[in-house]
Parts: C-alpha cells; sequence; structure tokens
C-alpha cells in the first residue's frame, strides 16, 4: 500500500508553478532566519538567574539528534531522532530499536521530525510519525519496483522535498525494540519545493480523535496565503487520512478541504489547553516569534503582516489589517520556539494549565501563564543547550529533549529530592 501511495504523489511540477506563481512576493519575504536563529536578533532582556531555577535538572540518556518525544501508556517513551531512527527509551534506562522505519531524508532542517501515539493506543497500539521525502526518493523507488534503471534519474534534483505523515501499529519484542507493521501514508505537504527548511509537520490529536498538523510555508512566504495548496497551513485530517466532515473548507478542492487555519510560517509547537483550545507557536522572520490561539477558518496573516518589529507583549502586531487574526503573544527577538506543552501533572501544582515553549537558538525554556484569552510570560530559565521538545511524564516531570552539535540529550526536570 505504501508503494501505491508513493506512486499517487505529486511528482510533477508543483516546485515550478509555485515558484513563479509567488516569485514577487517570496522575493520580498523569503530572507528570513531558519532554526538555528542565525540572524541578527538574538535574544536579549532580563533572564532567571540560573539559581532561582525551581527545578533539578536530571541527565537521563544521550540520543543521536533528537527532535521529538512522545510517552507510552506504559511509561516508555519513543524518541525520533533525525536521521529517521525511532528508538524506545525505558524506565530502567534501556534503549531499543524500532525497526521498518520508512526512507527518511534528513538534509537541512528535513528529518524524522515528530512522533504521536494513536488517543487508542492501548487497544489499537498505532502510531503517527512526520518525516521528509523528496521526488527523487520516491521516482527511484518506483523505477526499482518496475525493474527499471535508477541512473536515469541521477540528474535531478534531491531538494524537491516535502513532509509527509504515516501511521503504523508498534509491535514491541522481548529485548526492548520493536519493528513498525503496515506502515501507510495518510498525508503529504503538496506540492513539493526546493529547499530544506521550514516544514513544520508537528502533530496532535483532537479529544474527538481528529489529527492536527502543523504545515510550514517551506520558504515560500505566499504560499501561506495560497487556499489551493497546504503549505503554510494547520491541517486537520481523520486518524485515517480523511477529510472530516465539520472542516471550515470542506467541499472545496481536496487541498483546501483539509485547511483548517492558513497565514503561518513555520509552526513548529502546538498542543491542546485543558479547556480544550488549540493553540500553536511558530518561528517568525528575523524575530517575530508568536504564540497563536488557533480558531477554526482564522487566517494569522503571514506573510503580509508580521510581528517583527513590535516589543514582546499580548498586543503584539498593530490592527491595521482587521481581516488576520492577532497572535495572543508574539517575542520581537529571537527566541525560536520548537515545540509546546501544557501542563496537567502534580508534581508541580502551581503550573498546572501553564504552557512550555522550548526554545532553540535562544536555548531557553519559558513558562507561559494563560488564563482564558489573557497571556502573559511567567519565567524563562536558561538551559545551555537548544531545547527541541517538552513532555511531561506520568509522574508529573517535565522531560526535555536538547539537540546540539555534539548530539543530543533526554533530560528530566523535578523539584529538588523528587
Amino acid at each position: 500500500m505504501l508503494g501505491q501511495l508513493c506512486l499517487s504523489a505529486f511528482l510533477l511540477s508543483g516546485c515550478n508553478v509555485i515558484k513563479k506563481y509567488h516569485k514577487v512576493v517570496d522575493e520580498k519575504f523569503a530572507a528570513g532566519r531558519d532554526e538555528s536563529g542565525d540572524s541578527s536578533s538574538v535574544l536579549q532582556g532580563q533572564l532567571t538567574p540560573v539559581d532561582r531555577r525551581p527545578f533539578i535538572i536530571h541527565e537521563i540518556a544521550q540520543f543521536n539528534h533528537p527532535m521529538a518525544m512522545s510517552f507510552l501508556p506504559d511509561g516508555t517513551l519513543l524518541v525520533a531522532e533525525k536521521s529517521g531512527q525511532l528508538k524506545l527509551w525505558h524506565p530502567d534506562n534501556k534503549i531499543g530499536v524500532i525497526r521498518n522505519l520508512p526512507d527518511v531524508v534528513s538534509n537541512g532542517q528535513g528529518g524524522l521530525l515528530d512522533i504521536a501515539p494513536h488517543p487508542d493506543f492501548e487497544k489499537n497500539h498505532l502510531i503517527y510519525l512526520s518525516w521528509t521525502e523528496s521526488e527523487k526518493l520516491l521516482k527511484e523507488k518506483a523505477a526499482l519496483r518496475n525493474g527499471e534503471s535508477v541512473d536515469d534519474l541521477s540528474g535531478e534534483d534531491k531538494s524537491a522535498m516535502g513532509a509527509v505523515i504515516g501511521r503504523a501499529e508498534l509491535v514491541c519484542d522481548n529485548k526492548g525494540g520493536g519493528r513498525l507493521a503496515g506502515l501507510s501514508v495518510i498525508w503529504r505537504q503538496e506540492p513539493k519545493t526546493e529547499g530544506d527548511v521550514n516544514f513544520g509537520a508537528r502533530m496532535t490529536f483532537a479529544p474527538d480523535k481528529s489529527l492536527f498538523i502543523s504545515s510550514g510555508d517551506r520558504s515560500q512566504p505566499a504560499a501561506a496565503q495560497d487556499m489551493s495548496i497546504n503549505l503554510g497551513k494547520i491541517v486537520r485530517i481523520t486518524d485515517i487520512g480523511r477529510i472530516p466532515a465539520d472542516n471550515p473548507f470542506n467541499g472545496s478542492s481536496f487541498l483546501k478541504s483539509q485547511i483548517w487555519t492558513s497565514g503561518h510560517r513555520n509552526p513548529l509547537g502546538m498542543a491542546f489547553s485543558p479547556d480544550g483550545r488549540l493553540w500553536e507557536n511558530e518561528i517568525g522572520q528575523n524575530g517575530g516569534d508568536k504564540l497563536n490561539l488557533i480558531q477554526k477558518g482564522a487566517n494569522y496573516g503571514w506573510p503580509i503582516v508580521t510581528a517583527a518589529a513590535e516589543p514582546s507583549s499580548s498586543t503584539a502586531t498593530t490592527p491595521t489589517h482587521p481581516e488576520f487574526t492577532k497572535p495572543k503573544w508574539s517575542w520581537s527577538t529571537s527566541l525560536v520556539p520548537s515545540s509546546l506543552l501544557f501542563y496537567t501533572g502534580n508534581l508541580f501544582p502551581e503550573w498546572k494549565g501553564n504552557a512550555f515553549i522550548g526554545g532553540l537558538a535562544s536555548q531557553m525554556l519559558v513558562r507561559m501563564e494563560i488564563k482564558g484569552d489573557k497571556v502573559r510570560e511567567a519565567d524563562r530559565w536558561p538551559m545551555g543547550h537548544p531545547v527541541r521538545d517538552v513532555a511531561q511524564g506520568s509522574d508529573g516531570a517535565l522531560w526535555v529533549l536538547y539537540d546540539d552539535n555534539k548530539g543530543g540529550k533526554l533530560i528530566r526536570l523535578a523539584p529538588p529530592g523528587r
């Protein structure tokens, strides 16, 4: 089935079409920084002193450029590594390997990007993965299946890439690892485009078990306002990849029917708050990182409006475009948000309902207080490493993935003595 789905991908001229159609707008806005935070804007301001951190940092395990993690009901932890490896960490600190992963293109910001268990994982053992693929890889696989030589494709452009969402059954073995069974692709970024940045590709399940996916603009800024494609959007599909009947643009074209919101740049954090509302953070251009409350059918303005020139506040975007939905919070300097978690545990009871955001270039862990529609930054802790992901363990501790030039680490944050 995976081979058939691969053959159905957009393999033709989507990249050239979008480049020509958006050329004028993209030349104006595309020159921004990437996840590494390389720009003239570096996070400044009053940092919370290290000795005021209300937690102890426990180094748990090492990984090779970890991109995402997700706890399973039995307390084990799935960790996705950029190169395409999926590891299973056990509470006794043993680490197993999950086999039968898809072919992953890990150029630039691409790789194995996210992992999420199905809400009914205990019954169906399904997990969802996001990764990046290239047109050339798909064509080579198709040629091999047909018994054709792949040498004829050697001149193709490897940089035509896009994100993919697939689901599979996780079959564990008695050695601490396991394999994926029945992997099938249920969603693709379309069309594939040149370059290897701004994929997004984070996933979160809604209370109704529908799946929300963040889709970056792929450094094609005008794509975020083009409703005929799914770049620069947040999309919503069912757990098997169909279009929910109550999507705001259902009944339009296939790609437009997926869209829940538009006007996004590079959304890397997405989570539901305890009151059931969906929030999202994204990397802006030269500052202007944002925290958005996601509302059905809304347009968040990128690239027509940006909060890059505004001070850090809950009213960062000036109301010059009332047709666009303003962020609930914006940073004028580079946080480079990577992830989003709403805390519901008991280990830090005073933080219940707060949001936690990891920072890449800033190397920060940020705590946000959210009460209704009112948002404020409550704490900002320097961690000394880029923070790739944040999760909550069953014990109420905060778990953090570091990702830097030395590889990466799994960290547990807990109060002293816990």
